[in-house]
């Protein structure tokens, strides 16, 4: 049966009603995913510290963790779990609630039976910069405030006044989210000794006290102020002052 000019017009009309909703729709659902993830950028980055288990407060395990965030915002993330879990994961993004990103937690490596498969891991950001964990799985549960400066660190120091002198450093992430270190000076200064955090951080950095313990010369002063802070290229900016004296360095970090 042929249609009139009437009838074709009718039938664009209602298939243009039609459509405009459902492209509505598609273009909703779109913009959706483009700004489902759009919070999680802050978590992006390298993530240290100590976990401790909420179920036994005996239990404690390093954390070493990398998020990665992409194009559209949605992020992925890989961690490796210390003694006594020993063992590498993969965290899959769930859902994003109130600045708390949720991952799925998959086992990719373990060398013990103690790490637990199918666990979701909750991460946020601290109001002092810290990153909150929090990792659950049926009445099991492990919590941490991991940071990014925590791990093995090595270089060269620049004394103000000149010369060289090599810095090994060691930052560790407390289990309540603070931060302690240990350091050792080559030659000419040849000494050793531990960090204790300061309060009045500034954004980004971390200041301590350092407390020299063991020492072969005369040239290392006793006590003075270290501050460090995580650079764009993942290496750690080092400043030290004391008894009139300024050391900078750029440090390394090591792996294993």
């Amino acid at each position: 049966m042929q249609r009139g000019p009437r009838d074709v017009a009718g039938i664009i009309n209602f298939m243009r009603k039609l459509i405009i909703p459902i492209t509505a729709v598609a273009l909703a659902a779109t913009a959706s995913v483009a700004t489902a993830w759009t919070g999680a950028r802050p978590i992006g980055g390298t993530w240290n510290g100590t976990a401790r288990s909420v179920t036994d407060a005996s239990v404690t395990f390093t954390v070493h963790g990398n998020i990665s965030i992409g194009a559209d915002g949605r992020p992925s993330g890989r961690a490796d779990l210390g003694a006594p879990l020993n063992c590498s994961v993969r965290w899959t993004p769930v859902r994003q609630t109130a600045g708390v990103t949720t991952f799925r937690e998959t086992v990719t490596a373990t060398r013990s039976t103690l790490c637990e498969d199918g666990g979701r891991v909750n991460l946020s950001r601290a109001a002092d910069g810290t990153l909150r964990y929090r990792w659950t799985k049926g009445n099991m549960a492990s919590i941490a405030y991991l940071d990014g400066i925590s791990g093995h660190w090595r270089g060269v120091g620049h004394p103000a006044a000149g010369g060289r002198v090599t810095t090994d450093l060691i930052v560790r992430g407390t289990v309540l989210g603070g931060i302690e270190g240990s350091v050792g000076y080559g030659p000419p200064l040849t000494c050793s000794g531990y960090w204790v955090p300061l309060s009045g951080n500034t954004p980004g950095w971390r200041r301590f006290t350092e407390v020299i313990t063991q020492s072969h010369t005369t040239a290392c002063v006793g006590i003075g102020t270290a501050s460090v802070a995580l650079r764009t290229d993942g290496r750690l900016q080092y400043r030290w002052t004391g008894g009139g004296y300024v050391t900078t360095a750029v440090l390394n970090r090591v792996a294993g």
